[in-house]
Parts: C-alpha cells; sequence; structure tokens
C-alpha cells in the first residue's frame, strides 16, 4: 500500500497562527486473482473390479468425478479406495448402491492408485487443481 501525503500552508488573518491542511491519498495495488482449473490427470470406464495403474498428482488439492450406473445384474455397489503407491490405504472416495455420480475430493500430492469394486458400469476422471496468479 502507498501513501501519498502533502502540506498546505495558508497565510491566517487570527490569532491562532498559520492553518495547515493536511491531504492524504491512499493507492493500492489490486492483489492477483486466484484463477483455479481442473486438469485431467488419467481416466477409466468399465463394469468390473480392478486395481488401475499408478498415476502422479503433482498438486496439494485433486479430485475424483465418477458416474455409475445400473447394470445387467441390478444395483451393485460401488466402491473405489483410493491407495498410495506404497499401498497404503488413503480413503475410501466412494461407495454408493445403483446409478450415481458425484465428485470426491482428496489431498496431497504423491502416487496413487484406485481400487475398484464393482459389477455395475462406471466411469471415472481423476483431475488435479491448478492455481495461477492472474494480474
Amino acid at each position: 500500500i502507498g501513501y501519498m501525503c502533502c502540506f498546505v500552508l495558508a497565510p491566517s488573518e487570527t490569532k491562532t497562527g498559520p492553518a495547515i491542511t493536511e491531504t492524504t491519498t491512499s493507492t493500492t495495488t489490486p492483489a492477483p486473482v486466484p484463477v483455479i482449473t481442473w486438469k485431467k490427470v488419467i481416466s477409466w470406464e468399465g463394469k468390473s473390479s480392478k486395481n488401475t495403474e499408478t498415476f502422479h498428482i503433482s498438486s496439494d488439492e485433486w479430485r475424483i468425478r465418477w458416474s455409475t450406473k445400473t447394470g445387467e445384474y441390478g444395483d451393485m455397489n460401488f466402491i473405489v479406495l483410493v491407495y498410495k503407491a506404497n499401498d497404503t490405504l488413503l480413503d475410501v472416495a466412494i461407495n454408493t448402491i445403483g446409478e450415481n455420480s458425484d465428485v470426491s475430493y482428496m489431498r496431497g500430492s504423491g502416487n496413487y492408485y484406485l481400487s475398484i469394486d464393482t459389477l455395475q458400469p462406471y466411469t471415472i476422471i481423476v483431475e488435479e487443481k491448478i492455481v495461477e496468479e492472474k494480474k
């Protein structure tokens, strides 16, 4: 934040002395505006259980966009577990039955894979958060 200050001295006809007028002008530089986008990292489509290949997340925040629908066997479970590449379970990202769709948010950069358990059709897209400052 920058400040400009100026003083104006004016002669005074009164006995109180010269008048001093102070003017302060504040100038601010607008803060950069963060622009958030989501970049696709990897995706899968299928209708059976599987472990995915390992994928890398560079960002501190990422998400799993997913949808599933009832298959030939009716409403089934759709469960997706997130593992770190060293086989440590991180989270249960999805646990639903039948047709549904949503977004599950995760945190932490690193290498991960998904364990998908289902017998109904699904689509999964993994995206990482990209934050850029726009001036």
